[in-house]
């Protein structure tokens, strides 16, 4: 798998999403501190690591899975 960077907007906020080494890491790109999540390829849905897999950080299944993870960021960092 590539290493593979998009920022993405869910819910008004910005989200640095990238791929290192076998870890989906999710930062939160305009927040103050370092607000990041990372989670285990292998723990992603199917879909999600195939589209991984693809490059394709625009797929449905991924963006589900970036949707929860930017909650539990944002929720951390209320």
């Amino acid at each position: 798998m590539s290493d593979l960077t998009k920022t993405l907007t869910i819910g008004g906020q910005h989200y640095d999403v990238r791929v290192e080494a076998d870890q989906l890491v999710v930062t939160l790109a305009d927040g103050a501190g370092d607000l990041s999540e990372s989670i285990p390829v292998d723990q992603l849905g199917e879909e999600a690591r195939s589209a991984l897999e693809q490059g394709n950080l625009d797929d449905g299944a991924l963006s589900v899975a970036v949707e929860g993870i930017a909650r539990a960021l944002a929720d951390r960092g209320a």
